[in-house]
């Protein structure tokens, strides 16, 4: 047993080790290897967007993430170039919906936008956030279950239209008149209720960053990473 788990560590390592030389495609993995195509499909699956999200094949070829990335931008013409970063700017209403899920301010026209074309500028924007930036993705993924799980637990202590102001309102108390006039009290709320609108400021702001260096970056002439169901490329 502990034999046959040395030998897959080793055979695991000999394909990273290959792809740090550069893109390769299967058939070129598999004959520098002299690992299986059953065994192979095993490490790529591991390793591959699915698993451990590593790996990413692209133009039929297998690299590292990062790599792969370089390896494809690197094959275009100015014009696919081009076409992928007026795709790219069409997709700002979509991240901006994204950030309006759980906030009701300015930032629902955006969503508003988003709905107009039947939603598919927000999916459109996730997917890429899916395959071409997996932290803000896995941050986003977190972002919504601690308003679920916020939700739950102050349902078992606050009236349901309470709940929906701290889950679907905006991340923090504002000192603002406009902004918190819907607010039930008149001075500082519950202290699990402050506690819940401190934590999803925190996580709201930091995804919101994130997302700003993305606009940031493509108002800059770079094109999203990832692709989604929309790319003209794909």
């Amino acid at each position: 047993m502990r034999q046959k788990k040395e030998e897959w560590l080793l055979k695991r390592k000999r394909v990273l080790n290959l792809l740090k030389r550069g893109p390769r495609r299967y058939s070129e993995l598999v004959q520098e290897t002299g690992i299986s195509s059953s065994t192979m499909d095993r490490i790529l699956g591991e390793f591959g967007e699915k698993g451990l999200g590593i790996l990413c094949k692209v133009n039929r070829c297998w690299a590292f993430f990062g790599d792969a990335v370089s390896y494809k931008q690197s094959s275009r013409t100015s014009s696919e170039q081009e076409r992928l970063l007026e795709h790219s700017r069409t997709l700002f209403p979509g991240f901006d919906a994204i950030l309006a899920e759980s906030w009701q301010g300015d930032l629902q026209r955006a969503l508003k936008v988003a709905m107009k074309e039947g939603n598919s500028i927000k999916i459109f924007a996730e997917q890429h956030l899916h395959s071409g930036y997996r932290e803000i993705y896995n941050e986003l993924k977190e972002y919504r279950k601690f308003l679920t799980t916020t939700g739950r637990n102050l349902q078992k202590t606050h009236p349901e239209e309470i709940v929906k102001l701290v889950t679907c309102g905006i991340p923090t108390l504002s000192s603002n008149p406009k902004l918190s006039k819907s607010w039930p009290w008149s001075g500082l709320p519950p202290e699990d209720i402050a506690k819940a609108l401190r934590q999803k400021q925190a996580r709201h702001m930091k995804l919101e960053t994130e997302i700003s260096n993305i606009e940031y970056h493509i108002r800059l002439g770079c094109s999203l990473e990832g692709e989604c169901e929309g790319c003209p490329l794909k």
